[in-house]
């Protein structure tokens, strides 16, 4: 990681750190079909607090058409000390549970944020599970 990138990310980590909320964001294993039940279920791997970026997307990206509902939360972590959120992963804010939604664009469940070749920021749509 050269120096520039270095600055960057610990500028978002920084920046997130001071102004961000409190977030609990539990991570599971890949789900796995029972075949007995019909239904998928996924094991807790790990549970970590962390600090985020939470906001309400604007108008502007509603017009896109993400497909975006009442209540979605775009949720904004730095990536330095944080791997990248998977497709299974909930964040808890203020109480209420979100699950990533994988209708960003492109159709990526979590966008990636780079200074350099580097992650800065991972960017997540939220919906209240």
């Amino acid at each position: 990681m050269s120096a520039f990138e270095d600055r960057i990310t610990a500028t978002a980590l920084k920046s997130i750190a001071k102004y961000g909320k409190t977030v609990i964001v539990k991570r599971y294993a890949d789900p796995v079909y029972d075949t007995a039940t019909g239904t998928y279920s996924a094991a807790l791997t790990d549970t970590q607090t962390i600090k985020a970026l939470v906001s309400d997307f604007n108008s502007a990206i509603n017009r896109v058409g993400l497909g975006l509902k009442s209540g979605d939360k775009q949720i904004t972590v730095a990536a330095k000390n944080f791997s990248k959120p998977d497709i299974a992963d909930t964040f808890s804010v203020d109480g209420d549970v979100y699950t990533i939604v994988p209708v960003s664009e492109g159709g990526l469940e979590v966008q990636t944020v780079f200074a350099g070749e580097v992650p800065a920021l991972y960017k997540i749509h939220g919906r209240i599970s």
